[in-house]
């Protein structure tokens, strides 16, 4: 038996009304299954979790409660740049940014109130009128004052660094 060409084909009615009867019915079938499938996923999606004895009676469910305060993925780096500086009569002179050790912060700040001798405050830490402080960066201690975030920023000189001349005997 001879495979017909495309040329016979368009020439023979049959095969053309054929052919489109088959596209028809593959065309019918795959909206069948793609209609069945997104009923499955909308009942699945639309359907309430069953509470059972397990889950009311469950001795971790204290443990799984308190789930979401444990930071799994770590705390949210703040952006502190944003943060306005404090016009607090206070001045940082130093700060000793060291990692945490099993959830205590260690980090120390040198921070001298209002003309007065410097003293070394830690994360917690009350200062007068209220503030609390509220983080140790490498740069700035961050203050909470009155519910608000404010920046003490560490005083320092930008380092401009300067080319070094070339010397004409080593140009290229």
């Amino acid at each position: 038996m001879k495979t017909p060409s495309i040329k016979e084909l368009i020439e023979n009615p049959r095969a053309g009304l054929a052919s489109c009867i088959l596209m028809g019915l593959l065309l019918l079938i795959t909206l069948g299954q793609t209609l069945t499938q997104w009923g499955g996923d909308w009942e699945l999606a639309h359907k309430t979790a069953a509470v059972t004895a397990n889950n009311v009676n469950n001795p971790n469910a204290d443990l799984i409660a308190k789930l979401p305060e444990q930071h799994l993925f770590g705390i949210q780096n703040r952006e502190i740049t944003g943060l306005p500086v404090t016009s607090l009569q206070m001045h940082v002179t130093g700060i000793m940014k060291l990692q945490q050790k099993q959830g205590n912060a260690t980090s120390q700040a040198i921070i001298s109130i209002s003309g007065q001798p410097d003293k070394v405050y830690r994360v917690g830490d009350m200062l007068p009128n209220g503030v609390k402080i509220d983080s140790i960066t490498k740069d700035a201690v961050i203050l909470k004052n009155n519910g608000h975030l404010e920046r003490l920023p560490l005083p320092g000189r930008e380092i401009v660094r300067k080319p070094k001349p070339v010397a004409k005997g080593n140009e290229q």
